[in-house]
């Protein structure tokens, strides 16, 4: 970042784009325009320096414009690594109605046998619930479950 940058120093976080609020408007097209082409594709001047577009550009713009105070972050943990330890997490908070204050974060293409993935179990929970807008049945979450728990050993 120095060579694009000489006065950039490390912020103490950064972020996954996904998972954040913000507040629309504040960052204009002219705090990209000096690395990034607005034209159909949308492209950035040097992908070895930011190879994850829009991640790439704000985990360097946000926290520089945090710095010039033109913007403020409230920095929260608030996410469940995907491909770590989901062991914890229990369907039926959600089910329940309970919930978690966070969510799980799968990075990447999604496999074409989902059962293949960690967490498989409540990926299918939510993407049922997101297809029938109904909660899945106890029966049919034991399935996934008893599916993962098979695919685990």
């Amino acid at each position: 970042m120095k060579e694009i940058d000489p006065n950039y120093s490390y912020p103490g976080y950064y972020f996954n784009s996904g998972q954040m609020l913000a507040t629309t408007g504040l960052l204009k097209e002219d705090d990209f325009a000096p690395f990034m082409d607005f034209g159909e594709p949308s492209r950035v001047h040097d992908e070895k320096t930011f190879p994850c577009v829009d991640q790439s550009l704000l985990n360097y713009i946000i926290p520089r414009e945090e710095e010039k105070q033109r913007l403020s972050v409230c920095k929260m943990d608030y996410m469940y690594w995907g491909w770590g330890d989901l062991d914890g997490v229990n369907y039926h908070r959600w089910r329940d109605g309970v919930g978690y204050p966070y969510l799980i974060h799968w990075a990447g293409s999604k496999p074409e046998d989902i059962s293949q993935w960690n967490g498989s179990h409540l990926w299918k929970f939510f993407e049922h619930y997101d297809q029938t807008r109904e909660v899945p049945s106890e029966r049919l979450m034991n399935k996934w479950f008893d599916e993962r728990t098979v695919e685990m050993r």
